[in-house]
Order: structure tokens, then C-alpha cells, then sequence
């Protein structure tokens, strides 16, 4: 077994793969399978605001979810495990555990097509968003670094302590973006690319000095 020692990496892989993981395969038995259906006015946002052909962003999510799930036999996999057991007469109990195992099968699969979809229509946009705000950024805050090094200025700890965990948590949150159980909006991505240029950049600016 792997051991990693490093707190950072660590924490990296904690906040970004275990805890998006957790919230995809918790929140379909939180929330009904409606609220994991792509909404018209998602559809009309990426038509609209974001110039995009949804439907060649379906066709194309509908062929990627099947090559991933259902040839694969994962999906069918999944509903058989979770086909009820018992019929609904012979115990209100065993009703209500199949209804909820048929729910959870249901909105785990809208949610996890709806991730599929979006990641579709946004990867190109978000990258190159990233991309072209994210490396301005970064090198602005490796030259203020750079700058307290030349200068034997001290590093704060604290403060690079606080927003590489706070740019732990962007990235986390950008990997889940794809499943909020939220329609998406032109605030949310704006404020989650606010979000990641600001913790790259505190973060850069914060490496240690050496001083």
C-alpha cells in the first residue's frame, strides 16, 4: 500500500477526488431524481449566453455515456443490484427500502449524464478561461514572491497555510462542479473563476522564501 507523507498531497487528494466522490455518491440519496435533470433554463443558458449547439453537446454526451456505462455494463450492473428485492405487498418496510434503492439508482444516473453534459459543452470554455486568467495570475504571484525573496522579506506562513487549502478546496469544488444539484448560471462560473485566480495567486505569493 502507498503511503504519502506529504500533509499538502495529502490534503490535495482528500479535498479534491475523496470529497467530490462522496458528494456525487451521496447526494442522489439526499435529493429527489428531479433535481438532477437538466433544467430549460440551463439549456437555454448554454444556447444563449454561451453560443453553444446543445443539441450536438446531447448527441455527443449520449454517446460518451454509453460508451462509458452501458457497454461497459456498469449501468445495467447498478440497476440490477438495486432492483427491489421484494414486492411492495409483502412488507411496508421492504416497500420503502426498494423505493428508495430504485430513487437512488435513478438520480445517481440523471446526475452523473447531467455532470457528463455539462463537462461537454463547458470543458473548452473553462480551460481556456483558466488558462488565460489562471497563468497572469500565477506569474504575478511568483514575482511578488520573488520580489520578497530578493528583498529577505519573511514568508507568512499562516497566510500560505490558509490559501493553499483554500486553493485545495477550489479545485475540489471545480471537479464537483459538473454535479451541483444547481442549474448552472454565469455567476456561478464567474465567482468559481474569481475564486481560483485569487487562492493561485495569494497562494504563489506565499511560497516560502527561504527567509
Amino acid at each position: 500500500m502507498i503511503e504519502i507523507k506529504n500533509q499538502f498531497a495529502n490534503h490535495l487528494i482528500f479535498w479534491s477526488f475523496a470529497l467530490p466522490l462522496v458528494g456525487v455518491l451521496g447526494l442522489p440519496a439526499l435529493l429527489p431524481s428531479g433535481d438532477f435533470v437538466i433544467s430549460d433554463a440551463e439549456v437555454t443558458f448554454f444556447k444563449n449566453v454561451l453560443a453553444k449547439d446543445t443539441g450536438a453537446i446531447t448527441a455527443s454526451c449520449d454517446a460518451l455515456f454509453n460508451s462509458l456505462f452501458v457497454k461497459t455494463h456498469i449501468a445495467p450492473a447498478f440497476k440490477e443490484f438495486f432492483a427491489p428485492a421484494l414486492s411492495a405487498g409483502e412488507n411496508p418496510l421492504g416497500s420503502m427500502a426498494n423505493k428508495f434503492s430504485s430513487d437512488y439508482n435513478n438520480a445517481l444516473w440523471l446526475m452523473v449524464y447531467r455532470g457528463i453534459w455539462r463537462l461537454t459543452g463547458l470543458w473548452t470554455i473553462v480551460l481556456s478561461v483558466l488558462m488565460s486568467l489562471g497563468i497572469p495570475f500565477l506569474i504575478d504571484g511568483l514575482a511578488v514572491r520573488a520580489r520578497k525573496s530578493y528583498n529577505f522579506q519573511f514568508h507568512n506562513p499562516v497566510v500560505f497555510w490558509t490559501a493553499s487549502h483554500s486553493m485545495i478546496l477550489v479545485v475540489g469544488l471545480g471537479i464537483f462542479l459538473p454535479f451541483l444539484p444547481y442549474a448552472l448560471n454565469p455567476g456561478l462560473l464567474l465567482g468559481f473563476c474569481v475564486m481560483f485566480c485569487a487562492s493561485l495567486w495569494i497562494t504563489a505569493a506565499n511560497f516560502q522564501t527561504g527567509n
